[in-house]
């Protein structure tokens, strides 16, 4: 019984996060406005590899570089 009740709070909490994924992807508002970038390109590193970059938020702020693989 117990091991029941744990796979029902399981389900749901994932189908909650899941719908709430979705809402915000068609088109409600999310968390964050959108991120305007006012520059971006690819910087080629190799023959075979390059990557792509963004400039966003206040041009005077602070810098912060961020990567992520994709």
């Amino acid at each position: 019984m117990k091991k029941n009740v744990i796979l029902l709070f399981i389900i749901i909490i994932i189908s909650g996060v899941h719908s709430y994924g979705s809402v915000a992807a068609e088109g409600e508002p999310g968390l964050w406005p959108e991120i305007e970038s006012y520059e971006e390109g690819y910087l080629q590193v190799s023959d075979l590899h390059r990557i792509h970059y963004r400039v966003c938020g206040h041009p005077e702020g602070i810098p912060v570089f961020v990567i992520h693989g994709g």
